[in-house]
């Protein structure tokens, strides 16, 4: 009997973890600086929880496709400061990339399927940026991205 309770138990929990929906895939963590970041924003719910997430943003960064517009996910991000220190490296969950970043100047490089890009910015002290990285994709082949 003790086995059949069980079993109904696991089953129920199963199905509630599968009604619940798919969890956000956001992910934060400390850049070399030791300042926050957080990246994700695939879901409606995601870019919500992004904009609540406390994470103050120098820096916003967005990928997208360059023709439709789309948001693409899993573009690889590198930060370097002025004297070329890497201060972030890592893999976006989503089109997003917040990052909180001490006044200065900044190279950030983007890849998405073979395609690289640069860009130099300054950032100022409560003076938010936002870059765009607009890669050429086929949207219909990539997973997680939906038109922005």
């Amino acid at each position: 009997m003790k086995h059949v309770q069980h079993l109904q138990l696991v089953i129920a929990l199963g199905l509630c973890a599968c009604l619940a929906g798919p969890a956000l895939a956001i992910t934060d963590g400390i850049t070399s600086q030791g300042l926050p970041y957080v990246t994700g924003g695939i879901s409606d719910d995601e870019r919500d929880a992004l904009a609540g997430s406390g994470v103050p943003h120098g820096l916003r960064i967005v990928t997208v496709a360059r023709e439709s517009g789309a948001y693409l996910a899993d573009a690889r991000i590198v930060i370097a400061d002025a004297n070329g220190r890497r201060l972030l490296d890592t893999r976006l969950d989503g089109p997003f990339l917040q990052v909180a970043l001490a006044p200065g100047r900044y190279t950030i490089s983007a890849e998405f399927e073979r395609q690289s890009m640069s860009k130099e910015i300054s950032v100022a002290r409560e003076v938010p940026r936002q870059l765009v990285f607009a890669f050429d994709a086929d949207v219909d082949s990539v997973p997680g991205t939906r038109p922005g």
